[in-house]
């Protein structure tokens, strides 16, 4: 996990790097000090690394300096230590095709001739990069460095906005003038923050059903040398991918919430009970949680489950620094109950005060004739709004800890993959499951969360409602972010 900060203007400088510095163990920084008009600047953290990688020198390779955070699986290793060698030499080529970098990432290039900057995010988003450009561009992996460089004010209308969908899932962010850098695009600007030029990353596309030697072929790729930890739910994704990669596993982690809980109370039959860490609280712990993780990111956690990884990183640190996750499972795979009705899913609708918002039906009514259902129409949205939004959680909340994320459901070799277009019910998956533990999987297992419970602690009511409407959780993490 690593993390980093730019501004084409080093005098506006006045921010605070500690969200970017927990994500690492060496911290840097660079300016350019030839520039007359404009000295940008640049903060970087990483962890160390083995090999011939000479820290933080690898990141200025003569005519450019670049930022870098996540991973690219298929970087050649003959000749490199690490991914991050084999970047710095495509950029130092002045290389900017990355339709078949298969990885998460998000990347900024300093051009030190032509004085401009060069901002990359992977084509799933799996990476957050938000920036802010107004005159100056201003980019990082996280928001807080950029709101207090900014003095960042609330949008008043983002709370109306994300009522009008399940989750979040736009490119504007709550604060005015900071946005989320769209997925899947290369955009070069000058150092005032003008786009010069951009280039969508157009991956290729695949057809291979045999997910389960997809995710053997992938091990190698999804482990590390540091110490490796496996999701258990109890469900089929990430118990799957915990039990494929068990070898490369040095832990396993569960979350139990106490009075509220749909991880499976028989864990210890899944086999992973010599190294598995249960974390255990109840309702009161967890919006305490929730209100830290909104504090210390400055981010709203548009899905509860940001707060279940940022638990899960509080105690699997120090020693953890890679944490395997089953997202992307349910979107690829049709695991959603909705997917086998004619309804839309209620994580990619957007609605408005007349009902379903027209724009967004324009939209459905361009992807169901292509997938020729609506439930393909579904996961296709789901897959390019919610997913993100799910992906950016675990990379952001784990990462307070100085842990990586990886998502091998999200590698472009099943993502990309048209064998599972059709696919509805996770029958899959399933099957790998009974294979591999010799039982059927339970009903419904996950991360469970006390959304709207957080209103009633955070206000000290007792409100009831229907738990399928957040609109109290929601409510409630905008009176959290007022207070910071």
């Amino acid at each position: 996990m690593c993390g980093f900060f730019g501004i084409s203007d080093k005098s506006l400088i006045d921010t605070d790097f500690s969200d970017i510095n927990e994500r690492g163990e060496i911290n840097f920084s660079s300016h350019d000090t030839i520039s007359r008009l404009h000295q940008p600047f640049f903060h970087q953290s990483i962890l160390s690394v083995t090999g011939k990688f000479p820290g933080p020198q690898v990141f200025d390779t003569g005519h450019f300096y670049f930022t870098f955070t996540g991973e690219i699986y298929n970087a050649p290793t003959k000749g490199y230590s690490n991914d991050t060698e084999w970047l710095a030499e495509k950029i130092a080529r002045e290389d900017y095709n990355f339709d078949d970098v298969n990885g998460q990432y998000a990347i900024s290039v300093y051009d030190k001739k032509k004085q401009t900057i060069t901002l990359i995010r992977d084509p799933v988003g799996q990476v957050p990069l938000f920036y802010f450009n107004h005159n100056c561009l201003i980019y990082s992996n996280t928001i807080k460095s950029i709101a207090t460089t900014i003095g960042a004010k609330l949008d008043k209308n983002f709370i109306k906005k994300w009522h009008q969908l399940r989750h979040y899932t736009l490119d504007n962010t709550h604060y005015k003038k900071i946005k989320l850098f769209p997925k899947g695009l290369i955009i070069t600007y000058n150092m005032r923050g003008r786009a010069l030029k951009s280039r969508v990353i157009r991956p290729k596309r695949i057809s291979d059903g045999n997910v389960l030697n997809l995710l053997k072929n992938m091990q190698r790729a999804y482990s590390s040398h540091r110490v490796n930890c496996g999701i258990v739910s109890g469900g089929v994704d990430s118990s799957i991918i915990s039990s494929l990669y068990r070898d490369s596993m040095e832990c396993h982690i569960t979350t139990i919430n106490e009075d509220k809980c749909w991880a499976s109370a028989d864990i210890k039959k899944y086999g992973f009970s010599t190294s598995l860490i249960e974390v255990r609280n109840n309702e009161n712990e967890w919006c305490e949680a929730a209100i830290e993780y909104m504090h210390k990111s400055y981010m709203v956690p548009y899905t509860w489950s940001y707060v279940g990884y940022y638990i899960m990183g509080k105690e699997a640190a120090p020693a953890v620094k890679v944490m395997v996750t089953g997202e992307g499972a349910d979107e690829i795979f049709g695991g959603y109950d909705v997917y086998n009705t004619n309804k839309l899913s209620k994580y990619s609708m957007r609605k408005d005060k007349d009902g379903l918002n027209h724009k967004y039906k324009q939209q459905v009514a361009k992807q169901v004739p292509k997938f020729n259902n609506v439930a393909q129409a579904n996961k296709y949205l789901d897959q390019r709004s919610f997913l993100p939004c799910a992906a950016i959680g675990a990379n952001l909340a784990l990462g307070m800890s100085c842990i990586e994320s990886r998502n091998p459901f999200l590698d472009h070799s099943i993502f990309y993959n048209d064998a599972f277009v059709r696919d509805i019910g996770k029958h899959r998956l399933i099957k790998i499951f009974k294979d591999v533990f010799n039982f059927d999987p339970p009903k419904k297992q996950g991360f469970s969360g006390y959304m709207n419970e957080l209103y009633n602690y955070v206000n000290n009511t007792k409100i009831t409602n229907d738990p399928k409407d957040i609109s109290l959780w929601k409510n409630a993490c905008n009176q959290i972010m007022k207070t910071i």
